[in-house]
């Protein structure tokens, strides 16, 4: 995930790493900001005093991400499996219009669902295994 999204940002892309909770945007706001020190991070979460400002890196929560159109050129959704992202139309259409048109979105999981198990059969989907965190 970070060489992919130091790339990115070299070339001026919008990176956005959403996830369904406030917590894991907290637990892993201070080590991008540590490891993307050349690049502004803001953080974005029901309680967030930031405003949004283009550009850089965005860190989400996945209500926050309804508030976005086509601003993203590379989206990372982590826990893509947990409560309230899964099974929420809302949540899933507010990420694929957070994307800008050509961009990537790129899930994470540890246990994907039965249905992206699915997509992936169907061809819809590219699962990329990881032997270690």
């Amino acid at each position: 995930m970070f060489s992919v999204s130091r790339l990115g940002l070299k070339q001026g892309k919008s990176v956005l790493f959403a996830a369904p909770r406030q917590d894991v945007i907290n637990d892993v706001a201070p080590r991008i900001q540590r490891d993307f020190p050349n690049y502004p991070v803001q953080v974005l979460t029901g309680t967030s005093t930031v405003k949004f400002q283009n550009g850089g890196m965005v860190l989400a929560t996945t209500h926050q991400v309804l508030r976005f159109w086509r601003a993203f050129d590379l989206i990372f959704m982590d826990e893509m499996d947990a409560f309230p992202y899964h099974g929420s139309h809302a949540l899933e259409w507010g990420l694929n219009h957070a994307l800008r048109p050509g961009g990537k979105l790129i899930y994470l999981t540890a246990t994907p669902s039965s249905e992206a198990l699915k997509a992936v059969r169907r061809g819809e989907m590219q699962l990329i295994r990881l032997p270690a965190r």
